[in-house]
């Protein structure tokens, strides 16, 4: 088994660079929690930076941990249209979510609360 191994070669980041992303990914998640503790940033503002700072953890962690990068393009596509295909349920239920109230006009207030806790807390 590990002669078959030595004969492919080593396909993947070497033990080193697992750590310097392993240290990355700790770093981003120290400042994804910093983020989250400035008060003086409206809500929005926040959101925007944690989901950048997640994409960014996400891509380290498939890229490296799952071998996306040193593999095949099929499975990085496989990834990819998966992501779209999230993207676009997400936008869909987004469009309901905002139309919703048109359908139900009672529910406009319940709306308005649940979004405006959501970004001011």
């Amino acid at each position: 088994m590990a002669q078959d191994a030595a004969e492919h070669g080593h396909h993947g980041p070497d033990l080193e660079t697992y750590y310097k992303v392993f240290g990355a990914l700790i770093v981003l998640t120290l400042i994804t929690i910093g983020v989250g503790q400035v008060t003086f940033l409206p809500g929005s503002i926040t959101l925007a930076l944690t989901l950048i700072i997640s994409t960014v953890k996400a891509t380290l962690v498939c890229r490296f941990f799952m071998l996306l990068g040193y593999s095949d393009k099929f499975y990085s596509f496989i990834l990819l249209l998966s992501l779209i295909f999230l993207g676009l349920m997400l936008l869909l239920t987004a469009v309901d979510w905002s139309t919703r109230s048109e359908v139900n006009p009672d529910l406009e207030d319940y709306h308005t609360a649940i979004v405006e806790t959501a970004l001011h807390g």
